[in-house]
């Protein structure tokens, strides 16, 4: 049996508890982690278990079991709650200023 642990990406979150202040504008601090999604998965080799995940991925629902490693090399295992995470999905983060 193989582990596969698939980093998916880098992601830059606005932190909103961090911030310097101006009389007109903030300006938040962006952070980066490093999101990793780990599944168990069964196959002969590390290519087919890849190729499976890959299959799940494209099929299935999101996972919604992740480790997330932030600047510090803290990492923090996470389970979302699936209609929290689908409502959140469905929002377009990309407008909102604080990514900008």
């Amino acid at each position: 049996m193989l582990m596969l642990r698939l980093i998916s990406q880098e992601i830059g979150v606005t932190d909103p508890g961090i911030g310097m202040k101006s009389q007109h504008t903030e300006v938040k601090a962006m952070h980066k982690f490093t999101v990793t999604v780990t599944q168990e998965i069964e196959a002969d080799t590390a290519e087919e278990a890849a190729l499976l995940m890959y299959q799940e991925l494209t099929k299935g629902p999101a996972p919604i079991y992740y480790s997330v490693t932030d600047e510090a090399k803290v990492t923090t295992d996470l389970v979302l709650d699936r209609e929290k995470a689908d409502e959140f999905a469905g929002i377009d983060h990309t407008a909102d200023p604080g990514n900008w």
